[in-house]
């Protein structure tokens, strides 16, 4: 197309040093957006672990209401997070479904396929959940740190004195924080392997939550049936024998 005078149109481009600036700014756009992005997958995260703990705590309170104040018992497997199949079985006729016992932060090292296979590893003697319990009988937890009713039993804090403590006060879940074998000195927490960690399983175990190599922390279920957030650095080991160490 020509103007009045017989003249072609200017053609409006882009120059080089144009294109040049727009590529700059988006890729700076794309700089400041991903960290947010994965800050916002962490907190996701760590949001849906909290309400699967709450399911699954709300499930276990829900049992003892049927018999007697009594937590179930842990009758088989090796490490804090095996569980005896009918627990996991009570926690589904509650309404809850099977994914209520895994932490969504394992992902996506440990897909839901995965955790399927977890869930059915042995039966029908035991299952590999996502969370570390406090059940009687838990083949790897300290018998300080185990729960046997909704009413904490008293501890002895000294000669002849028993201190009785809060239900508030005590975990009965646990994200599984793990690391290797032996590797049970608090003060050496950030030189131990939490992303590799071998066992029965094919596929080797990795901690919730990580920042980097290490854990960021781990949500617990209280006795009570809150559920809170605990930082790494405010966890100590809560298991002894033979398996990994389990943190919370």
């Amino acid at each position: 197309m020509r103007t009045a005078n017989g003249s072609s149109p200017r053609q409006e481009a882009f120059t080089i040093i144009e294109l040049v600036v727009v590529l700059a700014v988006i890729a700076l756009l794309i700089l400041i957006r991903v960290p947010a992005m994965a800050r916002a997958t962490k907190q996701s995260k760590r949001a849906q672990c909290a309400s699967n703990l709450r399911q699954f705590t709300l499930a276990e309170h829900i049992f003892a209401n049927e018999n007697g104040d009594r937590m179930p018992t842990n009758s088989a497997g090796y490490w804090a997070f095996d569980t005896s199949s009918d627990i996991g079985t009570f926690v589904e006729s509650t309404g809850s479904r099977w994914t209520v016992m895994y932490c969504p932060g394992t992902a996506p090292r440990w897909p839901e396929q995965e955790n399927w296979n977890l869930y059915n590893y042995a039966p029908p003697y035991y299952r590999v959940l996502g969370y570390a319990n406090t059940f009687p009988g838990n083949p790897s937890v300290t018998a300080a740190n185990i729960n046997t009713t909704l009413m904490p039993a008293p501890s002895l804090v000294g000669f002849g004195l028993y201190v009785t403590p809060l239900a508030s006060e005590r975990v009965l879940l646990a994200d599984a924080t793990i690391s290797s074998y032996g590797q049970d000195n608090p003060s050496a927490r950030y030189t131990y392997n939490y992303t590799d960690i071998g066992g029965g399983f094919p596929k080797h175990y990795v901690s919730a939550h990580l920042a980097g190599p290490f854990p960021a922390g781990g949500n617990v279920g209280m006795l009570d049936g809150h559920v809170e957030w605990r930082k790494f650095e405010e966890m100590t080991l809560r298991t002894t024998g033979g398996s990994p160490v389990f943190w919370w």
